[in-house]
């Protein structure tokens, strides 16, 4: 597959460096969840460790199987750059096994090539021990068009319990947003779902008042974590201390592609945009429904980007809802979306749209749950209150879907549209004219204030 190329004729309107931050995230490795779910950086940040100073922790693992893994990590990146992924496998374990076959890995690499181009050149590894069963090894890659991280667990067989290509990460920014104040607030730690996927969430609650109406946050494209981090943006964090301020409660939870990736990866032929988010949300919605201090009466559900797209079927299957908020979800077919994401990104026919790329890696099965549901057929259909937002800076959801929402259900009396200028896909502002680039999710931002006042009205 041929790497990206820009022509004379037509110019992106980026850096080809900046693909890293988000769209690489995005369209490899967000959907398909052949990677751990281990973050590096999280971990490190739990055990006070840095990047120059890696965690070690004495136990069974010896100098002898440090130097085997870093040998190990150089050696199969080798592999699976010359297209050697058959050879690979004797390194892995059996769940990777059945995870990333010779097929799979090939799949993936090829796709990452055709958005990064070739690997040019990787520089030392760096070595963590995480526990004293794990050894962690990171050789950074550069490619044409950016640099990205490979990153393999060992256990202490020398075995592959984990991969990972993903864009190098800096220490997180993030403060909380000017109009949130933690001290405001109280935070509730609860588990929703069922074995074996059992998910930790947060509740937030205002400090002040009694029986609030909620709002359950539904996640993007992507394994994220209950805040929805992306770079040094945590949107559903934001919603929850904006919203709590103006007396609404909310519940944020880790989606399941994020707490079990590793698992998932070995029945991907099996995951379904239900088993990836719709089960889970509804399972949220029933354990929210049983608390206290909600309103039973007013339990309404934020779906962002996919989220967003899932929303109406969400609604369907729970009767519990008083309402949904589509926040930047998309009402065109998913491949038509990404499609215009690589004409924007990388100039219009791209050779990298092809249509396997389009695929996202993702399996028959899960395309085919895609095709089967009709979100603006299904939201025709429902009868609680609908509120669709859009960012009108948006590149990846775009105001085309904003008005195919619009197209769709301007007839119906409890549906209301609302659109903001220079807003992005995260609903962060920016400052210059026209459609937002992958750089701005690199920079600190906030789901602006203006958002979170129309959704507090709309409720109220």
């Amino acid at each position: 597959m041929n790497p990206i190329k820009f022509t004379s004729q037509y110019k992106a309107p980026y850096k080809a460096q900046y693909i890293s931050q988000y769209f690489i995230l995005l369209l490899l490795l967000s959907s398909s969840i052949w990677t751990s779910s281990f973050s590096l950086n999280k971990t490190i940040s739990d055990k006070s460790g840095t990047e120059n100073n890696p965690i070690l922790h004495k136990g069974q693992i010896s100098a002898k199987q440090d130097t085997q893994a870093v040998h190990l990590t150089q050696l199969l990146l080798k592999q699976i750059s010359n297209n050697q992924y058959l050879a690979s496998q004797k390194y892995f374990s059996d769940t990777v096994k059945q995870a990333l076959t010779p097929k799979r890995l090939q799949e993936t690499w090829e796709t990452l090539e055709s958005q990064v181009g070739k690997l040019t050149k990787s520089e030392k590894a760096k070595l963590y021990h995480l526990d004293s069963n794990s050894i962690y090894v990171v050789i950074p890659c550069k490619f044409e068009h950016l640099w990205l991280n490979f990153s393999l667990t060992f256990n202490t067989k020398l075995l592959v319990t984990g991969m990972h290509f993903d864009p190098p990460q800096s220490k997180s920014n993030y403060q909380n947003p000017p109009y949130g104040d933690e001290s405001h607030v109280t935070e509730i730690p609860l588990v929703i779902g069922n074995k074996p996927y059992l998910l930790k969430g947060i509740l937030t609650l205002p400090k002040a008042g009694e029986h609030f109406p909620v709002i359950i946050l539904v996640h993007g494209s992507g394994p994220h974590d209950m805040d929805e981090t992306i770079g040094n943006n945590k949107p559903f964090k934001d919603l929850a201390l904006g919203l709590a301020e103006l007396g609404i409660a909310t519940f944020r939870y880790d989606k399941r592609t994020h707490a079990y990736g590793t698992k998932l990866a070995t029945i991907k032929d099996r995951i379904t945009i239900d088993n990836e988010v719709t089960e889970d949300a509804c399972a949220a919605i029933q354990s929210i429904s049983n608390i206290k201090d909600i309103d039973s009466n007013h339990i309404y559900l934020l779906g962002h980007s996919l989220g967003g797209m899932i929303a109406p079927r969400i609604a369907e299957r729970s009767t519990q809802l008083a309402g949904i908020i589509v926040m930047a979800g998309n009402s065109r077919p998913l491949q038509e979306v990404v499609k215009d994401q690589f004409d924007y990104l990388l100039g219009p026919n791209s050779k990298s749209a092809d249509a396997k790329t389009l695929r996202l890696g993702l399996s028959d099965g899960y395309w085919a749950s895609l095709d089967a549901y009709n979100q603006t057929q299904t939201a025709q259909k429902l009868n609680c209150k609908q509120l669709y937002l859009q960012g009108e800076a948006d590149y990846q959801v775009t105001m085309k879907d904003f008005n195919g929402w619009k197209t769709a259900l301007s007839s119906k009396p409890t549906v209301s549209f609302q659109s903001f200028p220079k807003l992005t896909h995260l609903m962060t502002a920016i400052t210059r004219e026209g459609l937002s680039l992958p750089s701005d999710y690199e920079k600190d931002g906030h789901v602006d204030l203006i958002v979170i006042q129309t959704i507090k009205n709309w409720i109220k």
